[in-house]
């Protein structure tokens, strides 16, 4: 169930993609999980087949290029993929920045950075849960629950795969 539950969100990633960088990070990202690494073996041995290799390798400096959004006077930033997803989260927002991400449902984080322990209003942080949604598998729908808390509240447990298994304590919000 957790594999098939992975490989629907990398389907649901591919289906969103719009470069060719996207999709290369995608193709790194599924040549490091075991459950494609067969598959996987056998393409990259092949002479003809060249992917560039992401910038969010470990022990690289990361650069990424999350989607961004400015309202009054805020940013929210939504991820691409697994990985930017997981570094966006876990290693570039400050642990008193905002979490968005659908409940149950596969979709982008988003990030609301926070300056001084600021807090927005109720109108901003439906706002980006009205964000979180539309970067999700449910966009079209009309009622999504998007789960919000501080950063610091997000764990990822050891060996879980990018974007799947994040621990945190929340409050819903109902888009």
């Amino acid at each position: 169930m957790k594999e098939l539950n992975y490989i629907e969100s990398i389907v649901y990633e591919l289906e969103n993609c719009s470069t060719l960088d996207e999709v290369a990070q995608i193709f790194e990202e599924i040549t490091e999980n075991v459950i494609f690494k067969e598959k996987t073996d056998k393409l990259k041995n092949q002479k003809k087949t060249k992917v560039k290799k992401s910038s969010l390798t470990k022990n690289k400096n990361v650069s990424f290029n999350p989607i961004k959004y400015k309202f009054d006077g805020f940013t929210l930033l939504v991820g691409r993929n697994n990985k930017e997803n997981d570094y966006l989260t876990l290693k570039y927002a400050k642990k008193t920045d905002l979490w968005f991400h659908t409940k149950d449902i596969h979709g982008s984080h988003a990030i609301l950075q926070l300056r001084f322990n600021q807090l927005p209003e109720e109108a901003i942080l439906i706002r980006c849960a009205e964000i979180a949604a539309y970067h999700s598998k449910a966009k079209n729908s009309s009622n999504v629950p998007v789960d919000v808390c501080q950063v610091k509240f997000v764990k990822k447990p050891n060996g879980a795969k990018p974007r799947y298994g994040y621990l945190f304590e929340s409050k819903n919000i109902v888009c």
